[in-house]
């Protein structure tokens, strides 16, 4: 939802045949062939990133304290391209990116919630990251990416960082630090003439890599071509998207039960004071009276279940997040507006029913067999209620 006018922002596809004969199609490109890429007429704008699995999961100390997180490498180019504005402090700048300068970090919406309390003080301040080759480095927090952006991905990111500092001279390596890269075309381009300046360009850039470094094997009849990044986050859904899918399942058939077996103490509960009913009836209280007297009591039971609730969501909410969403991008404190106002919407409705339902029902209960039925435990009433719980 941040990016803007994502319809023309494609990722960069490469098909090839590899040594073994097997036909291949991915999105990892060495830094070199997105270098050689910006040749392309009709790419309006290029970024690469590196986002890859094995190397996302990374320690992350702030001060003494280190815990894991997921850092995601990126152009300076990438935010631009996506059109996205920082929340606090800045993006990487040209001067950022670029062998030799000084490492830094733009956090998380979240990140910068969960770790630092939201402090806009923290611009300026350092960060230790391990690399994914082995050892730490420091980097210096520059700025805040707003709330739920991830990219073109939709995996959970921590922090960016821009790339070249840390890549340094692997990147004129053909064969080193694949990356993703993504482009924004211009408007009018045919996406077939788009896939064919891209793959003459990558032939010859890479037939001329061949020659040049003596390289053992390269397709010659290798294709790049874009696919939108709307149809590739689209058809298949993340993991956290497919858990919080069976989570909301699961808690909607918990809950259902919940509310049965509530509902059925309540009706329980009116049975018993069926009689009772009954007789203030008779003795000329109404259906207002009444209904005072049973809305104090339930609400009372419903604001304590709901308090109950609550505490349980705070206390196992994490225990849920660390063992099935783990890089599901959001905090408690994200989602406790909307558990609030859903918990207190509940006990209104639990409440008004449970106290306004019977109260109606005595206008049916001044009558003697009303209070005989009553005496008699309502043998009919009981029956018909026990049929309903079945």
């Amino acid at each position: 939802s941040h990016i803007v006018d994502a319809d023309q922002v494609r990722h960069l596809y490469l098909s090839a045949v590899d040594e073994a004969g097997v036909s291949i199609t991915w999105r990892r490109f060495t830094y070199q062939d997105y270098l050689s890429l910006h040749q392309v007429r009709g790419f309006h704008q290029l970024a690469a990133y590196r986002d890859f699995r094995d190397s996302r999961l990374r320690p992350v100390g702030v001060g003494s304290e280190v815990r894991q997180a997921y850092v995601v490498s990126a152009t300076h180019t990438f935010f631009p391209l996506l059109g996205v504005d920082p929340v606090v402090g800045r993006f990487f700048s040209s001067e950022d990116d670029r062998d030799g300068a000084i490492q830094t970090a733009v956090l998380s919406e979240e990140y910068w919630t969960s770790r630092f309390g939201r402090d806009p003080s923290i611009i300026g301040r350092t960060i230790s990251i391990g690399r994914d080759i082995g050892g730490n480095e420091v980097h210096e927090i520059i700025g805040v990416a707003p709330a739920g952006f991830t990219g073109v991905e939709l995996e959970r990111v921590d922090i960016w960082t821009p790339i070249l500092p840390a890549l340094g001279r692997r990147a004129q390596g053909w064969q080193n630090w694949m990356v993703n890269i993504v482009v924004r075309v211009q408007e009018g381009v045919s996406t077939e003439r788009l896939d064919n300046r891209a793959t003459a360009v990558h032939r010859a850039v890479r037939a001329a890599w061949v020659e040049e470094a003596g390289a053992d094997y390269y397709d010659p009849e290798a294709r790049v071509f874009t696919g939108s990044i709307i149809a590739g986050r689209g058809p298949i859904p993340s993991a956290v998207s497919v858990v919080s899918r069976w989570l909301a399942a699961l808690s909607i058939i918990v809950l259902t039960v919940a509310c049965a077996n509530v509902t059925n103490l309540l009706l329980v509960n009116n049975v018993r004071l069926r009689r009772e009913l009954a007789i203030r009836a008779s003795l000329g209280a109404g259906p207002a009276r009444v209904a005072g007297q049973l809305l104090a009591q339930t609400v009372v039971l419903t604001v304590l279940g709901g308090v109950a609730g609550l505490v349980l969501w705070f206390v196992f909410s994490p225990m849920l997040h660390v063992a099935f969403l783990p890089t599901a991008g959001f905090t408690t404190s994200d989602l406790l507006p909307r558990v609030l106002a859903f918990a207190g919407i509940a006990v209104v409705v639990t409440s008004l029913a449970a106290a306004f339902v019977p109260a109606f029902q005595t206008r049916r209960l001044t009558d003697i067999g009303s209070l005989r039925a009553g005496a008699r435990g309502s043998t009919t009433g009981s029956s018909r209620l026990r049929l309903t719980l079945v």
